[in-house]
């Protein structure tokens, strides 16, 4: 068996440095690899993610001499991966990060073949069709499955099929520092020990490819410098495999009879051959070898996405820069380079407070080192800083365009079924996706938006001034009418803010109703505390009249959470508010939603793939909570169906509050979808504590089947839980209990 020995550091920003010494640091390790390839023709390194070169180019900082010579010869690999991501990016954030890497190798003539994903134990689903898109076929994962989990049995190839039809070549192997667990960098007599519990692992896994992917680093550590240690062992092996046999042949561990793997092992590691190789070398071979592999479908959800629930606030930050960024895109297109630079720049911000990295490794321990302070700050600022620029850039550049024109964007499920403007022509309105506006044309606008369920609704705008963060034109409403509605005047006060995920119209016969905070399973082996109501009163707000409860709930002051009707009647608005108290005891805080319908299916819209969780999805991912990005459906048996989606609290749990469970499956059975506000049982890289004001959304809205006063009765009641018990901090221990999860009957 050949054993492809593939050398990279995992970069693993701001868990043992602060991301700007990360990155010098491993531009530091592409200048020694360039050195040791020069002094040994077997030496390879793979660069395993591209920001880090990103970080030099737009710094004007000079790349290693000789880098491009290497790259180029195939000495150091590159791959097409820009970060180490999570679920929280979605299939856009993928699709823009590529491209970063394939530019600079068509630039410098670079082959760019493969990808790598390392660490983290999930990727969107999207990737098979966004890495064909750039001519990428192939990708290496190395999951660390504390915490989490891998599919099948490692290591294993296979097929993997996205949803737009794209397919690449999948390795997954053992974790990415597997070579330096076995100690195989400690000198030639570690090395060799390595072999053998490498061949060990290799047979209880009835592993039986001809050819093997066995990463390291030069040292063992996140971050490691480059070593030349691989291509000197594998040198060593070859020539000393005489000696190397004979000692084999006299372990002891291989003469005990009743090993059923003994044999295998030995035959293993009597075969090896090793060589210092890069990740495109060891898929050269697994394409060639012969073998046939089997193809799968389906999305890998990420067990570490709910780390970032943790910071509810810098994650609600890193959203909302997001979808500003994306609302104002459009109006960018004529600006000058300065705008497009602060515009890359806050997205860039974006990308790596999303990246799988969350704090300094000694967080948990020592939550108030300096170390751990200073790297959750490095952290945290990528988010605040991301929204502030975002919202600046809209503000100078949404007042450019309500002065000389701009856009109105709609999802592309709605059309705009007619309008009429003074003196602008039809043309100028697509039926769907973006409705070009020049205010100074167009001082008053009338359309029609039509949506596949719920009222159409027709609305006489006025364009205004000072447009805000988020919003690509402000109008203000001077009448507005919906299907089987009498027509009528909207408050002077009143706007409709169209927005890149949701266009809204404004309307005043809302459905009143109380709020109601329902209790749950009083059996939950999870102890909880559900909030108490300490008054209900009447409130108002752009879309009209509402109720709003004052809470007493654990760890906060002047919590409320109000309701009313969504603008266009089909559903209901909840905001959730407060101020959360410092608290650094394991504790978590969840938004159910407990329907009163039979679900017979759930689908949830993520990472630009709609699917079934726990049906199309790759066994051994994450089952416990899915990050969603567009909203999740429930469908009845009785034919309703319902989405309820919070651009807040992206971590949702199914079935129930299932942290701890570590299950194989979802349940969805009874509908209940938890929505996690906050927690701090991610027992690595969290910040010990959140505190201060925080507001969540929450929008519920009927389909076919339920209208919206049904949906009062059965949707909008949730209940608020606190979790806190003994129980909640064995989470923090790196052997996790495996607890049943306090099911939502």
């Amino acid at each position: 068996m050949k054993v492809f020995l593939v050398q990279h550091s995992h970069s693993d920003p701001g868990y043992t440095h602060p991301r700007d010494e990360v990155w010098r640091h491993q531009l530091r390790n592409i200048a020694r690899s360039v050195a040791f390839a020069r002094e040994d023709p077997e030496y390879r390194f793979t660069v395993e993610c591209f920001w880090m070169i990103d970080e030099a180019l737009r710094r004007g900082i000079p790349l290693p001499e000789g880098f491009i010579e290497a790259a180029r010869d195939g000495r150091i690999g590159l791959t097409a991966t820009y970060l180490n991501g999570s679920d929280h990016l979605d299939a856009e954030d993928f699709r823009r990060m590529l491209r970063y890497a394939r530019r600079f190798c068509d630039k410098h003539a670079i082959p760019l073949r493969s990808a790598m994903q390392c660490d983290v134990n999930g990727v969107s689903a999207c990737l098979p069709d966004l890495l064909n898109d750039i001519g990428v076929t192939r990708m290496s994962f190395a999951i660390n499955e504390e915490r989490g989990g891998a599919p099948f049995t490692r290591p294993n190839a296979f097929f993997w099929r996205g949803p737009g039809g794209g397919r690449i070549l999948v390795y997954n192997g053992f974790v990415y520092l597997r070579a330096n667990e076995y100690g195989m960098h400690r000198g030639f007599d570690a090395f060799c020990e390595g072999a053998r519990r490498f061949a060990e692992d290799l047979a209880r896994a009835g592993y039986a490819l001809p050819v093997c992917l066995l990463q390291g680093c030069g040292t063992y550590d996140d971050n490691g410098l480059a070593a030349p240690w691989m291509a000197q062992m594998a040198r060593a092996w070859r020539e000393s495999g005489g000696r190397r046999q004979r000692e084999g042949a006299r372990d002891p561990a291989w003469s005990d009879a009743g090993s059923s793997t003994s044999g295998r092992t030995e035959a293993l590691y009597r075969d090896f051959e090793f060589v210092s190789a890069t990740i495109d070398e060891f898929f050269d071979a697994l394409e060639a070898c012969g073998a046939s592999f089997p193809e799968h479908a389906g999305t890998w959800p990420d067990w570490w996405s709910d780390g970032l629930a943790s910071a509810p606030l810098e994650l609600k930050r890193a959203y909302e820069a997001r979808r500003t960024l994306r609302a104002i895109e459009p109006l960018l297109e004529d600006k000058d380079k300065a705008v497009g630079t602060v515009f890359e720049a806050a997205q860039r911000d974006v990308w790596m407070y999303l990246e799988h990295t969350f704090g300094s490794w000694r967080s948990v321990g020592e939550p108030e080192a300096p170390d751990t302070k200073r790297q959750w700050a490095d952290k945290s600022r990528l988010a605040h800083r991301a929204a502030e620029e975002a919202a600046l850039l809209a503000e100078d550049v949404l007042a450019a365009a309500a002065r000389g024109g701009g856009c109105i964007c709609f999802p592309e499920e709605c059309q705009i079924a007619d309008t009429a403007a003074s003196t602008l022509p039809r043309e100028d309105f697509p039926d769907q996706g973006r409705l070009n506006v020049r205010p100074e044309k167009a001082l008053s606008l009338s359309l029609t938006v039509e949506a596949p369920s719920g009222p159409h609704a027709t609305a006489t705008l006025k364009a205004m001034a000072n447009p805000l963060p988020g919003e690509l034109i402000r109008f203000q409403i001077e009448s507005f009418e919906l299907a089987d509605a009498t027509r009528v005047n909207a408050p002077t006060d009143s706007t409709a803010r169209f927005r890149a995920q949701m266009p809204t119209l404004i309307r005043e016969d809302l459905i009143g109703g109380r709020l109601a905070l329902r209790h749950g399973n009083p059996e939950a082996r999870l102890q909880r505390t559900e909030a108490v109501v300490d008054g209900i009163e009447a409130c108002g707000g752009s879309a009209g009249s509402g109720v709003r409860a004052r809470l007493i709930l654990p760890g906060w002051s002047d919590l409320t959470i109000s309701e009313q009707a969504t603008v266009d009647g089909a559903g209901r608005e909840l905001t959730l508010s407060g101020v959360q108290q410092p608290d650094v005891a394991p504790h978590a805080y969840f938004l159910v939603f407990q329907p009163l319908v039979d679900p017979v299916e759930i689908r949830v819209e993520s990472g630009g793939f709609r699917h079934r969780p726990g049906v199309d999805e790759l066994p051994g991912g994450c089952r416990d909570w899915h990050v969603v990005h567009q909203g999740v459906e429930i469908r009845g048996r009785d034919g309703t169906n319902v989405t309820v989606w919070s651009p807040d609290a992206p971590v949702v749990h199914f079935g129930g509050i299932n942290t701890g469970r570590w299950g194989r499956d979802v349940r969805p059975q009874n509908g209940a979808l938890a929505f996690c506000l906050y927690h701090n049982y991610w027992y690595v890289n969290f910040p010990a504590t959140a505190h201060g004001r925080m507001t969540y959304r929450f929008r519920v809205a009927a389909g076919p089947g339920l209208d919206a006063r049904s949906l009062l009765e059965s949707w909008s009641r949730p209940f608020l839980v606190f979790v806190d018990s003994p129980r909640a901090r064995a989470l923090r221990e790196r052997r996790l209990p495996r607890l049943s999860g306090a099911a939502i009957e």
